[in-house]
């Protein structure tokens, strides 16, 4: 199974002081895969990309918008063991490598 989705988010506003705006984009892919080893034991394993990224004008200094990208790479796997119609065990691990890029130093003193 996989699932892939794209959503945006844009805030922008007047002030006195200058215009300020706020861009966000943010995509997520995920795949998952299930493999039955017995009638009593099932193992899951799948993949998943997050990728955000933030363009804004506020948090920083409204004359320099910076960008500030975040990617997240995670992957994992899951074992399910079913000894008794009423008893379950789940045994998983994931591992999630997370990039993001600087953020702009500050000039406010």
């Amino acid at each position: 199974m996989a699932t892939a989705t794209v959503s945006t988010n844009d805030y922008d506003s007047l002030s006195p002081s200058g215009d300020e705006f706020t861009h966000n984009l943010r995509a997520v892919f995920n795949t998952r895969s299930e493999v039955l080893i017995s009638n009593q034991n099932f193992l899951a394993g799948g993949f998943e990309y997050h990728r955000e990224q933030i363009k804004d004008t506020y948090i920083a200094d409204a004359n320099k918008p910076f960008l500030l990208p975040r990617t997240t790479l995670a992957y994992f796997a899951e074992n399910r063991r079913m000894p008794t119609g009423q008893w379950s065990i789940m045994a998983g691990v994931r591992v999630d490598d997370i990039r993001t890029g600087a953020l702009p130093p500050c000039d406010f003193r």
